[in-house]
């Protein structure tokens, strides 16, 4: 029962915030609200480049790590892979 009642009021809050959403959405702003919007929206793309560019000198600095050098014979073709055989004249 409990169950229930949890679902209907996760019911109930989707469909307020879908009505608020679609109340913001469908309002105009005002100049200065759009002003402020505009404006908020420009800092967080410049942090978000900010960020981009703060990961990218860190991914740089990382150490790359190689994979140990492997001999070709280690890379045959697979001999009975799903019902195939072997190439003739390939590893």
């Amino acid at each position: 029962m409990e169950d229930v009642s949890r679902l209907m009021e996760d019911s109930a809050e989707a469909q307020a915030q879908q009505e608020r959403m679609h109340d913001a959405l469908s309002a105009s702003l005002t100049p200065e609200q759009d002003e402020s919007a505009r404006a908020d929206l420009a800092a967080l793309e410049a942090a978000s480049q900010q960020e981009e560019v703060r990961l990218s000198t860190i991914y740089t600095q990382l150490p790359h790590a190689s994979l140990p050098h492997q001999p070709h014979s280690v890379l045959q073709w697979p001999t009975r892979c799903m019902g195939s055989t072997p190439r003739p004249g390939r590893l």
